[in-house]
């Protein structure tokens, strides 16, 4: 019996987190559209704490605007922060401003949708979507000015809905 709880113990911890799984795309920055993408998702002060929350923000290139895309299930992505491996998290409200949460594969509300599949800089920009809530990514009010609270709504293919990732 100790043997075999001790290799249940061995194989959890040998198992990769989320945040230290191979990325589809690493170290990106998601431009919004509503700032004509001057801006990025930014996590807010700089924070690495849980529940930081998420803005947009001009880019200056730190930690805190930086993003590892982590392939998940049925074609969905993890948006892991650089700074704090932790990952883009929705509380399924609609209007709810996003933040950051512990990695977690099973958590439904932390699963991004969009084409991932190679970086994307076009002036059209891209729909991420949480597929257990139906909310997109959202720049609040559509506004173009830092600081703007990244929230949750539904879909609605407006230009604060748009955004592009690109390499740093």
């Amino acid at each position: 019996m100790r043997i075999v709880l001790l290799a249940a113990v061995a194989a959890a911890l040998a198992a990769p987190s989320v945040a230290s799984a191979a990325p589809t795309a690493s170290n990106v920055g998601i431009a919004t559209k509503a700032s004509a993408f001057i801006s990025v998702l930014d996590v807010a002060g700089g924070s690495t704490s849980l529940g930081a929350k998420v803005i947009q923000y001009p880019v200056n290139g730190g930690a805190n605007q930086r993003w590892d895309l982590v392939r998940r299930a049925e074609e969905s992505v993890a948006i892991v922060s650089r700074a704090s491996e932790l990952c883009l998290t929705t509380n399924g409200v609609a209007g709810a401003q996003l933040y950051l949460w512990t990695c977690d594969p099973a958590n439904p509300r932390q699963n991004w949708t969009g084409p991932f599949t190679q970086l994307s800089y076009t002036f059209a920009g891209d729909l991420i979507t949480n597929g257990a809530t139906h909310l997109s990514i959202d720049v609040e009010g559509g506004s173009g000015l830092a600081g703007a609270r990244i929230i949750g709504w539904p879909a609605n293919g407006q230009t604060n809905q748009r955004f592009a990732r690109y390499a740093f």
